[in-house]
């Protein structure tokens, strides 16, 4: 017997509500085989993942690329995993094709080919499909019960070829079928700590059309689990300077920086200045910005407005540029010094 809610598609292709059909009456409920409306909506999902990757391989690539060099990702199995995290997302969101969707071209191509009304109306709902952080509630044989974390709506899976263990935490979308839900290439595993332990964090506070805004970089950092606590370990000459780096950490990580690159860089220029320098603190927050100035000109071709950092730490502008006036020769002399050594050790 197909358990079926009253309010979904009644499996028997009719088009018509289960309450309205088969489940009007008990005397209607009958043994049904849903498989040829499954099949066919596996097919459209083949179909669909065909046609936007043949149309629009290279621009799919490079959004995955992009991502990941945004947050210095270098590892071939995390970008694999990325792409087709984003492949989803492109394809129901991205506007590509005169103004529309790679999902609303290809419906418009296919519409008139599906052979069954229920399947029909099930493949054009994925277009209003919202991604979402899921919570593993209960894994059975043949189903996973999957919670999400931001509508609080209960999901099952059923025969899901991804390893999923209870209390897991995925990210992705999550495709309507017959009478269940599934995915169309993978849900993304969590390890971020902060999406993971913090029913506050921003992401669970985003409405519908932010959290589709924002999926891109929510599913890279989902991916990352940055620690800050090797910043806050380290012994500092002066207390301030262990305050002016928790400053500039914390700041960058509020701004997206996500890769320990990053952090790391950050730790290196202050510890090397402030050994060589030995500056006298009177605000943290002006040698905090021009600790991140540093850190993203040495990343990106481009110049981090100062301006605009002044006002994230507090601070006059005047003040940022003369830090980084006070800093760069300091180190440039430093890392030549130590260039130098490696050179006559080489």
């Amino acid at each position: 017997m197909v358990n079926v809610r009253e309010d979904k598609f009644c499996p028997c292709g009719s088009g018509k509500a289960y309450k309205v059909c088969h489940g009007a009456a008990k005397s209607n409920v009958i043994q049904m085989d849903t498989s040829r409306y499954e099949n066919e909506l596996e097919r459209l999902e083949a179909d669909l993942l065909s046609f936007a990757w043949l149309e629009y391989e290279n621009e799919l690539s490079d959004l995955a690329a992009f991502e990941a060099r945004k947050y210095n990702i270098d590892d071939e199995e995390a970008i694999e995993v990325i792409m087709y995290g984003l492949l989803e997302w492109a394809i129901l969101y991205q506007q590509y094709w005169n103004g529309h969707t790679l999902f609303e071209e290809f419906y418009r191509r296919v519409r008139y080919s599906i052979k069954y009304e229920n399947v029909r109306k099930i493949f054009e709902s994925w277009k209003a499909i919202i991604p979402s952080v899921y919570e593993v509630i209960d894994v059975a044989e043949t189903s996973v019960t999957l919670k999400d974390r931001r509508s609080k709506e209960i999901h099952t899976l059923m025969n899901t070829e991804q390893d999923i263990d209870i209390d897991e935490v995925f990210i992705g979308i999550l495709f309507p079928s017959i009478h269940h839900y599934s995915y169309m290439l993978i849900l993304t595993p969590v390890v971020n700590s902060e999406m993971l332990y913090d029913p506050k964090h921003e992401i669970y506070q985003m409405n519908d059309k932010a959290f589709i805004e924002n999926y891109p970089d929510i599913l890279v950092k989902s991916r990352i689990d940055v620690q800050l606590n090797e910043v806050f370990n380290i012994e500092w000459a002066d207390p301030l300077y262990g305050d002016v780096i928790k400053i500039a950490a914390e700041r960058m990580k509020m701004n997206g920086a996500v890769s320990d690159h990053f952090f790391d860089m950050a730790i290196v220029i202050w510890k090397l200045y402030t050994e060589a320098a030995q500056p006298k603190i009177k605000k943290p927050e002006g040698f905090a910005a021009a600790i991140e100035f540093i850190v993203y000109n040495a990343n990106y071709d481009e110049d981090l407005p100062k301006a605009e950092l002044a006002r994230e730490y507090g601070v006059a502008v005047s003040t940022v540029t003369n830090n980084i006036n006070k800093m760069m020769p300091v180190l440039v002399k430093e890392l030549t010094k130590i260039q130098d050594e490696l050179n006559e050790i080489i």
